[in-house]
């Protein structure tokens, strides 16, 4: 009988065991803290809440938020994504802002929405409440909150130079008709309002086309999209982001040419007044050396390649000009003259040419003993010479001996004089290009040790009714 007293009572403990043993906390869990930012708020306005995720397992997880209340409420996070999804890394905590808007809410009063938290992995949930205060519902019409679904898309930088192009998709989410729709692009660089009809229930598509200064500066704008109803806007202004780009022009003018004479001008510009660059312009070496610049460039040479270079400095126009000219009359002068004085060389050059050489030299005792000296005369000209007078002097270290070699003009005169010993010869006359030989021999007084130097001979005869004198080259002894 106490067997049978007991039995009851043992099994109704053995249950409790076992569900407190299933009540008692999983070591691994996350939760959810929800904060209001702003919870009450009018029918035209939208709700904040800061939810705090804590991940208590051991590994990153992913969470999500899912959203309820459709179509009478809208939830979302910025930027748009869809699903909600949070990255908790183990053991820590993230925070995420989530908006909630009415759509199609009519009466003064708080809402509560369930919204669920999960986990991606194993799809356990867990319920958080949003309350959600509506205090007006003067932004009502017809009924309806106003609820247009936008979209933007827009290049994220531009050249300035270029329009700028905006889509903007819009879906009207309700029967409302909005026959004076405002779309307002604002931002430090451009301020404009486009007017435009949307239907209800309609869906359009906007593309506007915005003529930007082409001056505008290189900088980031921020560019503000919003829809408005009268003076209220029935979205919440969308923000994008607008990066003005650099740009560089290099303009070259027609060349302007003349005689031996061309001038180009070279434009360069810029949107960034502040630019610093290189203006780079080909030449070459033969080029440059007529090529004069305006402000001045500077040389150099690339791969093989020559250019004039200039630093850039913008004026206050964001503009800098530079001149290339190209002058080849100073090489045409240069050229003229120089066939100036040839001509005029040959035209009164001396038609007589005289050379001096030795020959035959003796040695004696290690020194020069005897030299035979010769005297070469020739007519370059066109017309005959006639009695040509050839002189040459002997220094004092020789004495002169007679040639005595058939064909051989001896001097009609041998002289004493202070400079040495004067030798005289006349040539009687001699045709165009007809020459003469006239030689002597020279025999030292000692022995010359060493190189002694002998002066050049001369030449004299009337020439076109003046008298032409030529001198011909000095002559070297090597011992």
């Amino acid at each position: 009988m106490s067997r049978s007293r007991f039995a009851p009572l043992s099994f109704i403990l053995l249950v409790l065991f076992a569900v407190a043993v299933h009540a008692q906390p999983s070591p691994e869990t996350f939760s959810a803290v929800v904060e209001p930012i702003q919870s009450t708020i009018a029918v035209n306005e939208t709700a904040s809440f800061n939810i705090t995720i804590s991940n208590g397992y051991r590994e990153l997880k992913e969470f999500r938020i899912e959203k309820v209340g459709y179509p009478f409420w809208d939830m979302y996070v910025l930027p748009m994504a869809n699903p909600i999804s949070v990255v908790v890394p183990p053991g820590d905590q993230q925070s995420v802002v989530l908006y909630v808007r009415p759509l199609h809410i009519t009466a003064v009063d708080t809402y509560t929405l369930d919204t669920n938290i999960a986990d991606a992995s194993t799809g356990r949930k867990q319920i958080i409440p949003i309350t959600v205060g509506i205090k007006s519902t003067e932004g009502q019409i017809q009924g309806y909150v106003p609820t247009v679904l936008t979209q933007v898309q827009m290049p994220s930088s531009i050249d300035p130079r270029q329009p700028l192009k905006v889509s903007i998709s819009l879906n009207n989410q309700n029967a409302l008709d909005y026959p004076n729709l405002t779309i307002r692009l604002n931002s430090a660089l451009l301020n404009r309002d486009y007017a435009y009809q949307l239907g209800p229930k309609e869906e359009k598509g906007i593309d506007i086309s915005i003529d930007l200064d082409p001056q505008t500066p290189p900088q980031e704008s921020r560019l503000t999209i919003s829809i408005l109803r009268g003076d209220k806007s029935i979205i919440t202004p969308i923000t994008k982001t607008l990066a003005i780009q650099e740009y560089t022009v290099k303009d070259e003018q027609p060349v302007q040419s003349s005689f031996l004479k061309s001038q180009k001008t070279i434009s360069f510009s810029s949107n960034n007044q502040k630019y610093r660059g290189l203006v780079k312009e080909e030449t070459s070496l033969f080029r440059s050396l007529f090529t004069s610049t305006e402000p001045k460039a500077s040389l150099t040479s690339e791969n093989g390649q020559r250019y004039q270079v200039w630093n850039v400095q913008l004026d206050s126009s964001r503009q800098m000009r530079m001149t290339v000219t190209e002058n080849y009359r100073p090489l045409v002068v240069i050229i003229a003259v120089i066939i100036i004085l040839i001509v005029l060389y040959f035209v009164f050059r001396s038609p007589i040419v005289i050379m001096k050489e030795v020959a035959a030299v003796s040695m004696k005792e290690g020194g020069i003993s005897e030299v035979k000296v010769i005297i070469r005369v020739r007519n370059r000209g066109r017309e005959p010479l006639a009695d040509i007078e050839v002189g040459d002097v002997v220094p004092h270290i020789a004495a002169v001996e007679r040639e005595t070699a058939l064909g051989v003009i001896h001097p009609e005169k041998i002289t004493s004089h202070h400079k040495g010993t004067i030798l005289k010869w006349t040539v009687h006359h001699l045709e165009p290009n007809e020459g003469v030989i006239l030689s002597y021999r020279m025999k030292s007084r000692l022995t010359i040790l060493g190189d002694f130097h002998l002066p050049s001979a001369t030449a004299r005869c009337k020439y076109r009714n003046s008298y032409v004198i030529t001198n011909s080259n000095r002559v070297t002894v090597n011992n």
